[in-house]
């Protein structure tokens, strides 16, 4: 073995160790390779106090050139097996791929490079296969939100025995329309959160999939709700009675990011939300298209864990000005960092209203246009309806320019 491949086989044998990947750099630049340079830059630590925002952009500016110079050369490899790439800390570590040509070439391409993160594309097979694959030990992310996924898929995950290392999941439904395309619902679910190899899970993502309540039950029960810190949850059908779920025993201790967007959860959903006690670490919370009045928003306000909240979205509820002033006057709103409140019929009137309130200066306030790219077309069309629009004058989006640090307003979508 050259000294060159015993580097490389350390580096797949203990791929977060940047020690490794520093002295691989080292030697690379004695050599006068330039990739010793750009394996320095990606693995160098961000340091707020030694470094100025300028030298960054330089040193970002410096590794991009390294990239578009050398990029496709250093990924040859990779290249001819099919995979589009990724580089991360010099390396590259993240790929998207056919599930045919994984299972065709896993073994040489878990060889060239400390792969952790997999994207599949669509090839219209089965992934049952996929999880007999050893090379998956050192996978921490796996994204099938542009597959197709059945139930058998699903079991054959939660019984792989490779996936110990898996921190990040994505199962979400790729199509985004009136059907859903992936074949399980919440009581398939129940493979997944039987398994005894998710133990370092921390990030799900089931976005429009028939999960219902009868399926976030059962993830509340899973060996690794404990430790998950992001749920993604969007349009999965539950119900505000299913939100009780989310009140059981200590499931949900480290959670941050909850969506629960999409889910028609109404005022009455707002009720059951704002007698959770059991989510002491979220920051994050996404209630879009929940169909939430002022008397929701006043539920809400209740929640004991609402002053925690660095960042609320309540696009398209359409509340209108009433809503607004809800939020104006209570409390619990005061300290977010960031509210999204786009499409919710709000004018001049509610522009006061938030203009008047403790809101803190520094909120990244968006009253913009909630993107559907589903429609895309149809929002960019002038003549097109458009549901819950926010309707503020110049001169009062002038005046909240003044009050608050960051606004978005919805006459520039694509700032949004």
């Amino acid at each position: 073995m050259s000294q060159e491949d015993a580097f490389l086989q350390a580096i797949l044998e203990d791929p977060d160790n940047d020690d490794l990947r520093l002295v691989y750099a080292d030697w690379l630049e004695e050599r006068g390779d330039p990739r010793g340079e750009f394996i320095r830059l990606q693995c160098a630590k961000p340091d707020p106090h030694g470094m100025t925002d300028e030298l960054w952009e330089q040193r970002y500016d410096r590794e991009q050139a390294l990239l578009a110079q050398h990029g496709k050369q250093w990924a040859k490899p990779l290249r001819r097996l099919g995979c589009k790439y990724k580089f991360q800390r010099g390396f590259i570590e993240e790929i998207t791929v056919k599930r045919g040509k994984l299972l065709k070439h896993a073994t040489r391409l878990f060889q060239l490079a400390p792969i952790r993160c997999v994207h599949f594309e669509d090839d219209g097979n089965e992934f049952a296969e996929v999880f007999r694959l050893p090379c998956l030990q050192r996978v921490t992310t796996l994204d099938f939100s542009e597959c197709k996924v059945i139930a058998e898929d699903l079991a054959a995950l939660g019984q792989c025995p490779y996936l110990t290392q898996l921190e990040d999941l994505n199962l979400s439904n790729p199509y985004r329309g009136s059907d859903y395309w992936n074949e399980f619902d919440g009581e398939q679910l129940g493979c997944l959160t039987a398994s005894p190899y998710l133990k370092r899970l921390k990030n799900l993502d089931l976005g429009f999939n028939v999960i219902g309540d009868h399926g976030l039950s059962l993830l509340a029960q899973s060996g690794f709700a404990s430790r998950l810190e992001r749920l993604n949850l969007e349009a999965t059908r539950i119900s505000p009675a299913g939100l009780r779920a989310l009140g059981e025993g200590l499931a949900w201790k480290r959670l941050w990011s909850l969506d629960l967007g999409g889910n028609r959860l109404g005022d009455v959903g707002m009720r059951a939300l704002a007698a959770l006690s059991n989510l002491p670490r979220l920051h994050c919370l996404h209630l879009r298209q929940n169909d939430i009045s002022a008397k929701g928003l006043k539920a809400l306000a209740r929640w004991p864990s609402l002053p925690r909240l660095n960042t609320l979205v309540l696009d398209r509820n359409g509340f209108g000005n009433s809503g607004v002033k809800v939020i104006a006057e209570s409390a619990g709103f005061h300290r977010l960092n960031s509210l999204e409140l786009c499409d919710n019929e709000i004018d001049d009137q509610g522009a006061e209203f938030l203009m008047a309130s403790p809101l803190r200066k520094q909120l990244d306030l968006n009253l913009g246009i909630w993107i559907d790219f589903e429609n895309w077309d149809e929002q960019l069309d002038d003549d097109a309806p458009k549901p819950y629009r926010n309707r503020i004058s110049a001169g009062g989006q002038k005046a909240l320019t003044r009050r608050f640090s960051k606004v978005r307003f919805p006459d520039v979508p694509w700032r949004l």
